[in-house]
Protein backbone atom coordinates (compact mmCIF):
# COMPACT_ATOMS: atom_id res chain seq x y z
CA UNK A 1 0.00 0.00 0.00
CA UNK A 2 1.22 3.49 -0.83
CA UNK A 3 2.08 5.90 1.98
CA UNK A 4 0.57 9.35 2.55
CA UNK A 5 2.54 11.82 4.73
CA UNK A 6 0.50 13.99 7.09
CA UNK A 7 1.60 17.08 5.16
CA UNK A 8 0.11 15.60 1.97
CA UNK A 9 -3.11 14.72 3.80
CA UNK A 10 -3.39 18.32 5.05
CA UNK A 11 -3.32 19.60 1.46
CA UNK A 12 -6.65 17.84 0.72
CA UNK A 13 -8.84 19.91 3.04
CA UNK A 14 -11.51 21.47 0.82
CA UNK A 15 -15.03 20.32 -0.13
CA UNK A 16 -13.81 19.84 -3.71
CA UNK A 17 -10.84 17.71 -2.58
CA UNK A 18 -11.50 16.06 0.79
CA UNK A 19 -9.28 13.35 2.28
CA UNK A 20 -9.51 11.97 5.80
CA UNK A 21 -7.49 9.43 7.76
CA UNK A 22 -9.25 6.68 9.73
CA UNK A 23 -7.33 4.06 11.73
CA UNK A 24 -4.10 4.87 9.90
CA UNK A 25 -5.55 4.67 6.36
CA UNK A 26 -6.28 7.69 4.16
CA UNK A 27 -9.56 7.87 2.20
CA UNK A 28 -10.80 10.27 -0.48
CA UNK A 29 -14.34 11.20 0.67
CA UNK A 30 -14.95 14.01 -1.84
CA UNK A 31 -17.80 12.20 -3.61
CA UNK A 32 -19.03 10.23 -0.59
CA UNK A 33 -19.55 13.40 1.48
CA UNK A 34 -22.90 14.07 -0.20
CA UNK A 35 -24.16 10.64 0.93
CA UNK A 36 -23.03 11.06 4.52
CA UNK A 37 -26.12 10.83 6.80
CA UNK A 38 -24.80 13.53 9.11
CA UNK A 39 -24.36 15.88 6.17
CA UNK A 40 -21.43 16.75 3.96
CA UNK A 41 -20.43 19.53 6.34
CA UNK A 42 -19.23 17.08 8.98
CA UNK A 43 -16.80 15.39 6.58
CA UNK A 44 -15.70 18.71 5.12
CA UNK A 45 -14.87 19.89 8.63
CA UNK A 46 -12.63 16.85 9.14
CA UNK A 47 -10.97 17.01 5.70
CA UNK A 48 -7.21 17.13 5.77
CA UNK A 49 -6.90 15.49 9.19
CA UNK A 50 -7.30 12.34 11.24
CA UNK A 51 -10.99 11.43 11.69
CA UNK A 52 -10.50 8.19 13.62
CA UNK A 53 -12.12 9.37 16.84
CA UNK A 54 -15.08 10.84 15.00
CA UNK A 55 -15.52 7.73 12.84
CA UNK A 56 -15.41 5.31 15.77
CA UNK A 57 -18.15 7.27 17.50
CA UNK A 58 -20.56 6.85 14.58
CA UNK A 59 -19.82 3.71 12.57
CA UNK A 60 -18.80 0.05 13.01
CA UNK A 61 -15.37 -1.02 11.76
CA UNK A 62 -16.92 -3.04 8.89
CA UNK A 63 -18.19 0.21 7.35
CA UNK A 64 -14.73 1.05 5.97
CA UNK A 65 -14.36 -2.15 3.98
CA UNK A 66 -17.96 -2.20 2.77
CA UNK A 67 -18.35 1.41 1.65
CA UNK A 68 -14.94 3.09 1.40
CA UNK A 69 -12.68 0.30 0.16
CA UNK A 70 -12.40 1.89 -3.30
CA UNK A 71 -11.53 5.29 -1.78
CA UNK A 72 -8.21 4.24 -0.20
CA UNK A 73 -5.30 6.55 -1.01
CA UNK A 74 -2.65 4.93 1.16
CA UNK A 75 -1.33 4.38 4.67
CA UNK A 76 -0.87 7.49 6.81
CA UNK A 77 2.71 8.10 7.97
CA UNK A 78 4.41 10.88 9.88
CA UNK A 79 6.32 13.30 7.71
CA UNK A 80 9.58 12.21 9.30
CA UNK A 81 8.95 8.64 8.16
CA UNK A 82 9.30 9.73 4.53
CA UNK A 83 12.77 11.24 5.15
CA UNK A 84 14.09 9.55 8.30
CA UNK A 85 17.09 11.06 10.05
CA UNK A 86 20.32 8.98 10.10
CA UNK A 87 20.50 6.71 13.16
CA UNK A 88 22.31 8.12 16.17
CA UNK A 89 25.33 6.40 17.66
CA UNK A 90 24.52 3.47 19.91
CA UNK A 91 24.21 4.33 23.59
CA UNK A 92 23.63 2.58 26.81
CA UNK A 93 19.93 1.82 26.45
CA UNK A 94 19.49 0.98 30.10
CA UNK A 95 20.79 4.41 31.09
CA UNK A 96 18.83 6.32 28.44
CA UNK A 97 15.46 4.58 28.88
CA UNK A 98 13.06 6.56 31.05
CA UNK A 99 11.12 4.91 33.80
CA UNK A 100 7.79 3.49 32.63
CA UNK A 101 4.80 5.74 33.37
CA UNK A 102 2.55 4.76 36.24
CA UNK A 103 -0.57 2.77 35.28
CA UNK A 104 -3.69 4.90 34.67
CA UNK A 105 -6.26 5.00 37.46
CA UNK A 106 -9.21 2.66 37.04
CA UNK A 107 -12.11 4.12 35.06
CA UNK A 108 -15.03 5.32 37.10
CA UNK A 109 -18.16 3.23 36.81
CA UNK A 110 -20.84 4.88 34.66
CA UNK A 111 -23.65 6.48 36.64
CA UNK A 112 -26.76 4.47 37.27
CA UNK A 113 -29.65 5.25 34.95
CA UNK A 114 -33.34 4.54 34.88
CA UNK A 115 -34.43 1.95 32.30
CA UNK A 116 -37.60 2.68 30.37
CA UNK A 117 -39.89 -0.25 29.50
CA UNK A 118 -40.02 -1.18 25.82
CA UNK A 119 -43.60 -0.97 24.50
CA UNK A 120 -45.00 -3.79 22.42
CA UNK A 121 -45.75 -2.64 18.88
CA UNK A 122 -49.16 -3.70 17.66
CA UNK A 123 -50.66 -3.31 14.23
CA UNK A 124 -53.12 -0.37 14.26
CA UNK A 125 -56.80 -0.86 13.38
CA UNK A 126 -57.88 -0.49 9.74
CA UNK A 127 -57.62 3.05 8.43
CA UNK A 128 -60.54 5.10 7.24
CA UNK A 129 -60.97 5.20 3.49
CA UNK A 130 -59.85 8.37 1.67
CA UNK A 131 -63.51 9.35 1.22
CA UNK A 132 -63.97 9.62 4.98
CA UNK A 133 -62.67 13.09 5.74
CA UNK A 134 -61.62 13.81 9.31
CA UNK A 135 -59.47 16.76 10.37
CA UNK A 136 -58.41 16.14 13.94
CA UNK A 137 -56.97 18.06 16.83
CA UNK A 138 -56.70 16.30 20.20
CA UNK A 139 -59.93 16.87 22.12
CA UNK A 140 -61.80 18.36 19.18
CA UNK A 141 -62.85 17.42 15.65
CA UNK A 142 -62.90 20.21 13.07
CA UNK A 143 -64.73 18.35 10.32
CA UNK A 144 -66.39 14.97 9.81
CA UNK A 145 -67.92 14.22 6.42
CA UNK A 146 -68.78 10.52 6.80
CA UNK A 147 -68.73 8.99 3.34
CA UNK A 148 -68.58 12.30 1.46
CA UNK A 149 -66.57 12.40 -1.78
CA UNK A 150 -62.85 13.28 -1.58
CA UNK A 151 -63.45 16.83 -2.83
CA UNK A 152 -65.22 17.65 0.46
CA UNK A 153 -61.77 18.56 1.74
CA UNK A 154 -61.22 21.09 -1.04
CA UNK A 155 -62.13 24.25 0.94
CA UNK A 156 -59.86 23.17 3.78
CA UNK A 157 -56.99 22.25 1.47
CA UNK A 158 -57.40 25.60 -0.28
CA UNK A 159 -57.07 27.33 3.08
CA UNK A 160 -53.97 25.31 3.90
CA UNK A 161 -52.43 25.96 0.50
CA UNK A 162 -53.12 29.68 0.29
CA UNK A 163 -49.96 31.66 -0.58
CA UNK A 164 -47.63 32.56 2.25
CA UNK A 165 -47.52 36.26 3.11
CA UNK A 166 -44.34 38.21 2.40
CA UNK A 167 -41.66 37.43 4.95
CA UNK A 168 -43.27 34.16 6.06
CA UNK A 169 -40.06 32.23 5.48
CA UNK A 170 -38.70 32.87 8.94
CA UNK A 171 -35.01 32.99 9.61
CA UNK A 172 -32.48 34.04 12.20
CA UNK A 173 -33.74 35.57 15.41
CA UNK A 174 -37.25 36.02 13.99
CA UNK A 175 -37.93 32.33 14.53
CA UNK A 176 -34.90 30.14 15.09
CA UNK A 177 -31.99 30.79 17.42
CA UNK A 178 -29.17 32.34 15.34
CA UNK A 179 -25.80 30.55 15.20
CA UNK A 180 -24.28 30.57 18.69
CA UNK A 181 -22.56 28.44 21.36
CA UNK A 182 -23.92 27.88 24.87
CA UNK A 183 -23.95 25.34 27.74
CA UNK A 184 -26.69 22.77 28.32
CA UNK A 185 -26.90 21.18 31.78
CA UNK A 186 -27.84 17.50 32.03
CA UNK A 187 -30.82 17.06 34.35
CA UNK A 188 -31.95 13.46 33.64
CA UNK A 189 -30.88 10.33 31.76
CA UNK A 190 -33.13 7.38 30.86
CA UNK A 191 -32.01 4.17 29.14
CA UNK A 192 -34.31 3.32 26.21
CA UNK A 193 -32.59 0.23 24.74
CA UNK A 194 -29.37 -1.66 25.44
CA UNK A 195 -27.35 1.10 23.71
CA UNK A 196 -29.67 4.12 23.47
CA UNK A 197 -30.42 6.82 26.04
CA UNK A 198 -32.80 9.75 26.42
CA UNK A 199 -30.98 12.80 27.80
CA UNK A 200 -32.80 15.82 29.21
CA UNK A 201 -30.83 19.08 29.30
CA UNK A 202 -31.90 22.31 30.95
CA UNK A 203 -31.92 25.27 28.54
CA UNK A 204 -30.08 28.37 29.85
CA UNK A 205 -32.31 31.09 31.25
CA UNK A 206 -30.21 33.91 29.81
CA UNK A 207 -27.46 34.59 27.31
CA UNK A 208 -26.93 32.69 24.02
CA UNK A 209 -29.21 29.68 23.81
CA UNK A 210 -31.89 31.16 26.08
CA UNK A 211 -35.41 30.35 24.85
CA UNK A 212 -33.79 27.96 22.36
CA UNK A 213 -35.77 27.75 19.11
CA UNK A 214 -35.08 25.45 16.16
CA UNK A 215 -36.60 24.69 12.82
CA UNK A 216 -38.20 21.22 12.68
CA UNK A 217 -35.41 18.78 11.83
CA UNK A 218 -32.62 21.18 12.79
CA UNK A 219 -29.59 19.87 14.70
CA UNK A 220 -27.84 20.96 17.85
CA UNK A 221 -24.14 20.07 17.95
CA UNK A 222 -22.97 18.69 21.30
CA UNK A 223 -19.23 18.70 22.15
CA UNK A 224 -17.21 16.51 24.48
CA UNK A 225 -14.36 17.71 26.68
CA UNK A 226 -11.87 17.17 23.83
CA UNK A 227 -13.88 19.37 21.46
CA UNK A 228 -15.30 16.65 19.18
CA UNK A 229 -18.87 17.45 18.11
CA UNK A 230 -21.87 15.46 16.85
CA UNK A 231 -25.27 16.65 15.56
CA UNK A 232 -28.40 15.66 17.47
CA UNK A 233 -32.02 16.69 16.89
CA UNK A 234 -34.15 17.26 19.99
CA UNK A 235 -37.24 15.06 20.19
CA UNK A 236 -38.71 17.57 22.66
CA UNK A 237 -37.90 21.25 23.08
CA UNK A 238 -39.45 24.03 25.13
CA UNK A 239 -38.29 27.11 26.99
CA UNK A 240 -37.02 25.00 29.89
CA UNK A 241 -35.50 21.83 28.46
CA UNK A 242 -34.27 19.97 25.38
CA UNK A 243 -34.49 16.16 25.16
CA UNK A 244 -32.15 14.19 22.88
CA UNK A 245 -32.06 10.49 21.99
CA UNK A 246 -28.45 9.31 21.80
CA UNK A 247 -27.14 5.96 20.57
CA UNK A 248 -23.88 4.79 22.19
CA UNK A 249 -21.29 2.98 20.07
CA UNK A 250 -18.35 1.22 21.76
CA UNK A 251 -15.50 3.71 21.92
CA UNK A 252 -17.65 6.46 20.44
CA UNK A 253 -16.35 9.94 21.19
CA UNK A 254 -19.71 11.56 22.02
CA UNK A 255 -21.94 8.64 22.95
CA UNK A 256 -19.63 7.30 25.65
CA UNK A 257 -19.02 10.82 26.92
CA UNK A 258 -22.73 11.62 27.22
CA UNK A 259 -23.46 8.22 28.76
CA UNK A 260 -21.00 8.93 31.57
CA UNK A 261 -21.74 12.67 31.95
CA UNK A 262 -22.84 13.27 35.57
CA UNK A 263 -26.29 14.73 36.10
CA UNK A 264 -25.87 18.43 36.90
CA UNK A 265 -22.82 18.87 34.65
CA UNK A 266 -22.99 21.00 31.51
CA UNK A 267 -22.02 20.10 27.95
CA UNK A 268 -21.13 22.69 25.32
CA UNK A 269 -23.76 23.02 22.58
CA UNK A 270 -23.76 24.88 19.29
CA UNK A 271 -26.45 25.95 16.83
CA UNK A 272 -25.32 26.44 13.23
CA UNK A 273 -27.04 28.03 10.24
CA UNK A 274 -29.63 25.59 8.87
CA UNK A 275 -30.59 25.66 5.19
CA UNK A 276 -30.86 22.02 4.11
CA UNK A 277 -34.57 21.78 4.97
CA UNK A 278 -37.05 24.06 6.74
CA UNK A 279 -40.62 23.09 7.44
CA UNK A 280 -42.46 26.40 7.72
CA UNK A 281 -46.15 25.61 8.32
CA UNK A 282 -49.32 24.32 6.61
CA UNK A 283 -47.35 22.07 4.25
CA UNK A 284 -44.95 24.79 3.12
CA UNK A 285 -41.23 24.05 3.22
CA UNK A 286 -37.95 25.13 1.69
CA UNK A 287 -35.00 23.01 0.61
CA UNK A 288 -31.40 24.17 0.23
CA UNK A 289 -32.45 27.78 0.57
CA UNK A 290 -34.78 27.61 -2.44
CA UNK A 291 -38.24 29.07 -2.92
CA UNK A 292 -41.07 27.76 -0.70
CA UNK A 293 -42.87 24.66 -1.97
CA UNK A 294 -46.08 23.03 -0.80
CA UNK A 295 -46.70 19.37 0.11
CA UNK A 296 -50.10 17.77 0.61
CA UNK A 297 -48.58 14.78 2.41
CA UNK A 298 -45.20 14.19 4.05
CA UNK A 299 -43.61 10.75 3.81
CA UNK A 300 -40.58 9.81 5.89
CA UNK A 301 -38.16 6.88 5.67
CA UNK A 302 -35.98 6.58 8.76
CA UNK A 303 -33.48 4.14 10.20
CA UNK A 304 -32.43 3.96 13.87
CA UNK A 305 -31.73 7.36 15.41
CA UNK A 306 -32.61 8.93 12.07
CA UNK A 307 -36.13 9.08 13.54
CA UNK A 308 -35.30 12.17 15.60
CA UNK A 309 -35.43 14.88 12.88
CA UNK A 310 -38.50 13.23 11.34
CA UNK A 311 -40.25 13.13 14.72
CA UNK A 312 -39.63 16.85 15.19
CA UNK A 313 -41.29 17.51 11.81
CA UNK A 314 -44.27 15.34 12.79
CA UNK A 315 -44.71 17.29 16.02
CA UNK A 316 -44.51 20.63 14.20
CA UNK A 317 -47.24 19.55 11.78
CA UNK A 318 -49.56 18.16 14.43
CA UNK A 319 -49.12 21.01 16.90
CA UNK A 320 -50.56 23.46 14.35
CA UNK A 321 -54.39 23.07 14.20
CA UNK A 322 -54.46 24.62 10.72
CA UNK A 323 -51.82 22.29 9.26
CA UNK A 324 -53.68 19.51 7.44
CA UNK A 325 -50.68 17.57 6.09
CA UNK A 326 -50.94 13.79 6.41
CA UNK A 327 -47.86 12.00 7.73
CA UNK A 328 -46.54 8.61 6.64
CA UNK A 329 -43.51 7.08 8.40
CA UNK A 330 -41.64 3.95 7.28
CA UNK A 331 -39.28 3.14 10.16
CA UNK A 332 -36.46 0.56 9.86
CA UNK A 333 -34.58 -0.99 12.79
CA UNK A 334 -32.51 -4.09 13.55
CA UNK A 335 -35.00 -5.71 15.95
CA UNK A 336 -38.37 -4.89 17.57
CA UNK A 337 -36.72 -3.92 20.86
CA UNK A 338 -34.53 -1.39 18.99
CA UNK A 339 -37.48 0.73 17.82
CA UNK A 340 -36.95 4.19 19.30
CA UNK A 341 -39.83 6.48 20.34
CA UNK A 342 -42.25 3.60 19.79
CA UNK A 343 -44.55 4.73 22.60
CA UNK A 344 -44.61 8.31 21.33
CA UNK A 345 -45.30 7.22 17.74
CA UNK A 346 -48.18 5.00 18.80
CA UNK A 347 -49.59 7.87 20.85
CA UNK A 348 -49.58 10.09 17.74
CA UNK A 349 -51.35 7.38 15.75
CA UNK A 350 -54.00 7.09 18.45
CA UNK A 351 -54.52 10.87 18.65
CA UNK A 352 -54.62 11.40 14.86
CA UNK A 353 -55.84 8.10 13.38
CA UNK A 354 -56.65 9.52 9.94
CA UNK A 355 -53.50 11.64 9.57
CA UNK A 356 -50.61 9.69 11.10
CA UNK A 357 -49.64 6.40 9.47
CA UNK A 358 -46.62 4.43 10.72
CA UNK A 359 -45.14 1.18 9.39
CA UNK A 360 -42.15 -0.67 10.77
CA UNK A 361 -39.62 -3.11 9.37
CA UNK A 362 -36.88 -4.96 11.24
CA UNK A 363 -34.09 -7.25 10.11
CA UNK A 364 -35.68 -10.26 11.82
CA UNK A 365 -38.51 -10.92 14.29
CA UNK A 366 -40.63 -13.68 15.79
CA UNK A 367 -44.01 -14.91 14.61
CA UNK A 368 -45.85 -12.37 16.79
CA UNK A 369 -44.34 -9.40 14.91
CA UNK A 370 -47.19 -7.58 13.13
CA UNK A 371 -45.16 -5.58 10.60
CA UNK A 372 -42.52 -6.18 7.89
CA UNK A 373 -39.14 -7.83 8.07
CA UNK A 374 -36.10 -7.19 5.90
CA UNK A 375 -34.47 -4.13 4.39
CA UNK A 376 -36.59 -1.33 2.95
CA UNK A 377 -37.58 -2.32 -0.59
CA UNK A 378 -39.77 -0.98 -3.39
CA UNK A 379 -42.88 -2.74 -2.06
CA UNK A 380 -42.52 -1.08 1.35
CA UNK A 381 -41.94 2.34 -0.24
CA UNK A 382 -45.41 2.17 -1.79
CA UNK A 383 -46.74 2.69 1.73
CA UNK A 384 -45.65 6.33 1.32
CA UNK A 385 -47.42 9.14 -0.58
CA UNK A 386 -45.52 9.31 -3.86
CA UNK A 387 -47.19 12.00 -6.00
CA UNK A 388 -45.56 15.18 -7.27
CA UNK A 389 -47.30 17.33 -4.65
CA UNK A 390 -46.07 15.14 -1.78
CA UNK A 391 -42.69 15.24 -0.01
CA UNK A 392 -40.33 12.47 1.11
CA UNK A 393 -37.78 12.94 3.90
CA UNK A 394 -34.98 10.40 4.44
CA UNK A 395 -32.66 10.03 7.42
CA UNK A 396 -30.71 6.91 8.30
CA UNK A 397 -27.40 5.05 7.99
CA UNK A 398 -25.40 5.33 4.74
CA UNK A 399 -26.30 1.85 3.38
CA UNK A 400 -30.00 2.66 3.67
CA UNK A 401 -29.54 6.11 2.13
CA UNK A 402 -27.54 4.64 -0.75
CA UNK A 403 -30.25 2.04 -1.41
CA UNK A 404 -33.05 4.61 -1.31
CA UNK A 405 -31.29 6.87 -3.79
CA UNK A 406 -31.59 4.02 -6.27
CA UNK A 407 -35.06 2.80 -5.25
CA UNK A 408 -37.10 5.96 -4.78
CA UNK A 409 -36.88 7.23 -8.39
CA UNK A 410 -38.35 3.91 -9.57
CA UNK A 411 -41.56 4.20 -7.53
CA UNK A 412 -42.01 7.88 -6.64
CA UNK A 413 -42.52 11.26 -8.26
CA UNK A 414 -42.30 13.13 -4.95
CA UNK A 415 -39.34 15.42 -4.15
CA UNK A 416 -36.84 13.79 -1.79
CA UNK A 417 -34.76 15.55 0.87
CA UNK A 418 -31.98 13.70 2.70
CA UNK A 419 -31.69 15.09 6.22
Amino acid sequence: MATVPRAELARHASPQDAWVAVRGVVYDVTEFAEEHPGGAGLLHGLAGGDATEDFDGMHPASYLEQYLADKVQGRLVDDAAQNPAPPAAAADESAASPAPPPPPPPAAAPPAVAVAPVPVLQRPPPRRTPSQCVVEVPGRVLLIVGSAPPDARAPFLARARRPLPAGAVRSGGAYATPPCSFPLTLSARTQLTHNTFSLRFDVPASGPGAALRLYPGQHVYLRNAAGAARPYTPVSLDAAAAVFVVKVYPGGALGEYLKALPVGQAVQAEVKAFEKFQYIERGWYTAAGGAPRWAKNVGMVCGGTGITPAYSVMKAVLDNPFDLAHLYLLFANQAPHDVLLAEQLQALEAAYPSRVHVWYTVDAAGASWAYSTGYVDAAMLRFLPLDEDDLTLVCGPPPMVRSLKALLPTVSRAPVIYL
